[in-house]
């Protein structure tokens, strides 16, 4: 027996009725998309069936087709921004310039190709100003085109700008009264089945297009799997927020979704749980997670963290859902607090170290998801213990493993970046470490030759990149690092910093790049930060060269520069010298340089 019924219904009774079940992704198309469905539908070019669900009130569930019908529904609303440049024919803009007898004399005195810029002009003023028209009368749209119009052609008077006036209103009414879609017929399959069947058909329709995300397949498939967070009011607002975003973006109501209900039970899906954990731990711990705040984007780093944490790897992700459920004694406020405690206290034991030494203080974190994931389940769990038994447990005696993981973590954070070691298949190595977090590498320091070693060849295979030029993520945190390690935070933290060229960029620049000559401009041995306030206008002189030149506003000593790492002056002597400036001498500054980074990085960083 077919669980389905095909059916045919207008726009204009359809668009009402439609809401959004949960589990339904987000909208991912992009505006081209749109437009693109847009033309096929004023058409009459098939746009493929609506699969919908009716619900116990009468409205029907989107569970195929939420893009289509989200941007026909954008689209009836505000039809005036998807107007095509096509739309406006060559017949209709040679109906303005021969409504105006004194436009058309001087059109006709053009010549060929200038009626063409002419005719392309008119054609863009229309578009724009149509474009712009949303909360417009069609007079109002028209009168301001012919205004334009009449000024871009030529002053003409009042009596041809309203006879200009009269043939645009016709073409914006032809655009408007073509341009709507409420009689258009939508065909649609109605779903019969039983609602716990939905998500199902959700995630099998949806493997063609734009690709489900695995955490689209969770929403669908974890949601009658529940967890109480009741009376942890800012954590479920996490989710209220997300469903307030979706109803924003597309124009609909959620199914079965009451704020105030959510809010009262505490109730939420083990997705649900996953996705404010994440938008939790980015909250409360900006420096580590530095993300731009986006209330319906999934920050995977939670479902991540409690999927490990829940004795589940990396790969087996997709049963946390079915794991939580068998934690009937696990308080997951408790819990959630717990994990937040801990990520915060990797963000403090990282420090100052991934925070920029400017004014506005960015965050310099470019640790993987894996790194990251790896340092917070590690501390949780040298502090706590999850069973099925008796849910969170307090360890409670493990202070000396803690301290010591804090201690060393800033040290490991670098040096596992320096030498990529999570890249490629970190889920692997991320399982090694958290298998055993007693007796894991980041309980004890970074062995002093490997951290050497490490340092040497990644400042040596940045000295190579012949076509650098730009300054990387890995470079501004490294040189956050030899900054912090020799300056006093107190000083640091009243100054605000740039990343100054050794060699000057534009000497670089003019004596090698214009010349076709390649050498690593930005190379991490010729950058220090400096402050700001003697970086000012130095040109192509080196600071010794500027100083020399104005003592007053370039005031750093010798026992300044050196705590910023800035080169000796004889070592930038070569700079000062057309028959010096060569790319071999340069790339001789840099192997120096190189060595003495490494050697002072390295001294400092075990000198305790």
């Amino acid at each position: 027996m077919l669980k389905y019924e095909l059916d045919q219904v207008k726009f204009s009774d359809l668009k009402d009725k439609i809401e959004i079940p949960k589990f339904q992704r987000g909208l991912v198309w992009g505006d081209q998309k749109k437009k693109e469905f847009i033309k096929s539908l004023k058409a009459g070019l098939p746009i493929g069936v609506l699969l919908l669900s009716k619900a116990e009130n009468g409205r029907f569930l989107v569970i195929d087709g939420l893009q289509r019908f989200t941007t026909m529904l954008e689209y009836s609303r505000d039809y005036f921004s998807y107007i095509d440049p096509s739309e406006i024919t060559d017949s209709d803009i040679i109906s303005i310039i021969i409504a105006s007898q004194a436009a058309k004399d001087i059109y006709d005195l053009r010549s060929e190709p200038d009626k063409l810029m002419v005719r392309e002009k008119i054609r863009k003023v229309i578009v724009e100003n149509i474009s712009m028209g949303q909360n417009k009368n069609l007079q109002q749209i028209s009168k301001l085109a012919a205004i334009q119009l009449c000024k871009e052609i030529h002053e003409l008077s009042d009596k041809d700008l309203l006879d200009v006036l009269d043939a645009v209103y016709i073409i914006v009414s032809n655009f408007s009264a073509a341009a709507k879609i409420d009689d258009i017929e939508i065909p649609l399959i109605i779903f019969n089945g039983k609602e716990d069947e939905l998500a199902t058909v959700f995630q099998k329709l949806n493997q063609e297009g734009v690709k489900l995300s695995k955490y689209d397949v969770f929403a669908a498939t974890w949601f009658g799997h529940t967890v109480n967070v009741k009376g942890d009011t800012d954590f479920i607002k996490q989710i209220i927020k997300k469903y307030s975003a979706s109803q924003e973006k597309s124009g609909l109501e959620i199914s079965n979704y009451d704020p105030d209900i959510m809010l009262k039970t505490g109730e939420l899906t083990a997705f649900e749980y996953a996705f404010a954990l994440g938008k939790e731990l980015t909250d409360k711990c900006p420096i580590l997670f530095n993300a731009k705040r986006d209330d319906s984007k999934v920050e995977s780093i939670g479902f991540l963290i409690l999927a490990e944490l829940l004795g589940l790897s990396y790969q087996s992700m997709n049963k946390l859902a079915f794991e939580m459920d068998k934690h009937k004694k696990l308080d997951f406020c408790r819990l959630k607090n717990a994990i937040i405690d801990t990520a915060k206290s990797v963000q403090s034991a990282l420090g100052d170290y991934i925070v920029a030494p400017t004014k506005k203080k960015p965050s310099l974190a470019c640790h993987s998801e894996l790194q990251l994931s790896s340092y917070i389940v590690v501390l949780f769990k040298l502090r706590y213990e999850i069973t099925t038994a008796d849910g969170l447990v307090d360890r409670g005696n493990k202070a000396k493993e803690i301290r010591e993981v804090r201690r060393f973590l800033y040290k490991h954070y670098l040096y596992d970046i320096l030498r990529g070691y999570w890249s490629g298949s970190g889920d692997t190595k991320l399982e090694e470490i958290i298998a055993d977090p007693f007796t894991c590498r980041y309980v004890k320091d970074v062995n002093k030759d490997s951290f050497e070693q490490a340092i040497s060849e990644w400042l040596a295979s940045s000295n190579k990149k012949s076509s650098l030029m730009t300054v990387s993520a890995e470079t501004k945190l490294f040189l956050n690092y030899l900054l912090r390690l020799y300056n006093n935070p107190a000083a640091i933290a009243k100054t605000d910093y740039d990343i100054e060229h050794c060699v000057p960029k534009k000497v670089l620049q003019d004596y090698f790049i214009k010349k076709n000559i390649t050498v690593p401009i930005s190379a991490t041995c010729n950058l220090v930060y400096i402050p700001k306030s003697e970086n000012r206008g130095k040109g192509d002189l080196t600071y010794y060269q500027k100083q020399r030149k104005d003592s007053i506003t370039y005031t750093l000593n010798a026992e300044a520069l050196e705590a910023l790492c800035y080169p000796r002056e004889q070592e930038l002597m070569f700079v000062e010298s057309v028959s010096t400036i060569t790319a071999e001498n340069y790339f001789a500054f840099l192997t120096d340089r190189e060595k003495y980074i490494t050697h002072r990085m390295i001294s400092k960083l075990y000198e305790r």
